[in-house]
């Protein structure tokens, strides 16, 4: 239990670290790839399309390798890890929503390379292809045989590679060696496949996009041991267990199977989980947004200036409000046409933004109308803010205005208010400075 809640917690900051980065765009169309880019993919294709007609020629003599005990035969654990290679495939959490894959669809592939013959784990490395994204609408076709030539070629070569560290052609037949030999060959061939998966996704990517060399490997390496570092483990181990071909040995290695899938559905849901709250708040962060000028707008001031009440109540600090007025803000829409308001409003917001702290929040409450709320400062210090702000203002120079922009400011606090007066009494304040000539700070 502790397992699955500590792997949780790490899902959910990796799918909060991917979330921050730039989303992964769909491969673009073939006809628009670089020569190279099409050159390289044309040949890993066609060796990939030769490797599968070898290993189609081959199958026959792949499945009729004879075993000397057990009812466990090629077929047998082909038909066996196909099965929970689709199943996992199928399963996959969706990489276009988190743009993180954990495809465990691997682990059958890793386990065929080390008990099957080279033809016939090849041809079982297309299974997982059966993910939700190669159905999707974007998927491009020579994406598709690009990822199927790489998976005939790596998982063939695996399993060639683990029959010559044997000295053993007919894998069936070498069932009575030690296990330890077994974990450190298997060790070894699982490593040289995810460096074999890490090289030529690095190169595709290198030739289809300007990004530079590091970038490109980095996230690659990191994506590929996510998948492979804990699923070449498992493996191994319920490769040793069908390895042995013993009468109970495939009822043990479908237990772990399912317990695998089973906690891989407990960690979708989790990720699943994870999306909809961040989709959540981002849709409430929308909604207390000021488009225009991202400030908050009337609704979301309105709540974050109950909460701080609420604790300034409870806490007993003060707080100080500020009231701001765009002067003449009419009379800009008329002679110079909204878009120069809107980006009087644009600009204004930005400059009041970064001219506050962080515990401070700004919200355009309508129109030309602005309010700052100050926690824990007192009404002296929220009119020298003030006085600051309605300076930095008149100082501004907005292309295409010719005009200076000028703010009318009310600053009210409840050092010198009621909490229920206090946003009536900024209002007030406000009123005074326009009334007394504008361009002028009041409390």
């Amino acid at each position: 239990m502790m397992l699955i809640t500590d792997y949780k917690l790490w899902l959910k900051q990796q799918l909060t670290k991917f979330r921050q980065e730039s989303p992964t765009s769909q491969p673009p169309p073939f006809s628009k790839l670089r020569l190279a880019a099409k050159i390289y993919i044309l040949l890993l294709s066609s060796v990939g399309i030769s490797v599968f007609i070898v290993d189609v020629l081959n199958l026959p003599n792949a499945l009729g390798v004879p075993y000397p005990n057990g009812y466990l035969n090629n077929f047998t654990i082909a038909l066996f890890l196909f099965i929970f290679s689709v199943l996992f495939a199928i399963n996959d959490i969706p990489a276009q929503s988190i743009r993180l894959s954990f495809n465990l669809s691997y682990v059958p592939l890793i386990i065929g390379a080390f008990l099957l013959p080279p033809p016939l784990v090849s041809l079982l490395s297309l299974s997982s292809l059966f993910t939700r994204n190669t159905f999707s609408k974007g998927y491009r076709l020579y994406r598709l045989t690009f990822d199927a030539s790489v998976y005939l070629v790596i998982y063939g070569l695996g399993s060639l590679l683990f029959q010559e560290l044997y000295l053993e052609r007919n894998i069936a037949l070498i069932g009575n060696s030690t296990e330890l030999k077994f974990v450190i060959i298997a060790a070894f061939v699982a490593l040289t496949i995810f460096i074999m998966n890490v090289i030529p996704v690095t190169v595709v990517i290198k030739l289809t996009t300007v990004q530079a060399f590091k970038q490109i490997l980095v996230p690659v390496f990191k994506n590929i041991a996510v998948q492979y570092g804990g699923t070449s483990a498992f493996s191994i181990l319920v490769a040793a267990v069908l390895f042995s071909r013993s009468n109970g040995s495939l009822a043990l290695a479908t237990v772990g199977f399912l317990s695998l899938f089973a906690y891989r559905i407990n960690m979708v849901n989790a990720a699943k989980g994870f999306e909809a709250e961040a989709n959540r708040k981002a849709l409430e962060i929308i909604a207390k947004t000021d488009s225009l000028t991202e400030l908050l707008n009337r609704r979301g001031f309105d709540e974050a200036w109950d909460k701080e009440i609420a604790e300034s109540k409870r806490y007993s600090y003060p707080v100080s409000l500020i009231a701001i007025d765009i002067d003449y803000f009419k009379s800009v829409n008329d002679a110079y046409g909204h878009d120069m308001g809107d980006e009087i409003l644009r600009v204004l917001g930005k400059i009041l933004k970064s001219s506050i702290r962080d515990s401070d929040f700004i919200g355009r409450i309508g129109g030309e109308e602005i309010s700052i709320a100050l926690p824990h400062v007192e009404l002296d210090g929220a009119i020298i803010l003030a006085e600051r702000l309605r300076k930095t203002v008149s100082e501004l120079t907005i292309e295409g205005y010719s005009k200076p922009c000028t703010i009318s400011l009310g600053v009210a606090s409840t050092s010198n208010s009621t909490y229920e007066e206090i946003r009536s009494n900024a209002d007030l304040a406000l009123y005074r400075a326009k009334k007394n000539g504008r361009n002028r700070v009041e409390s």
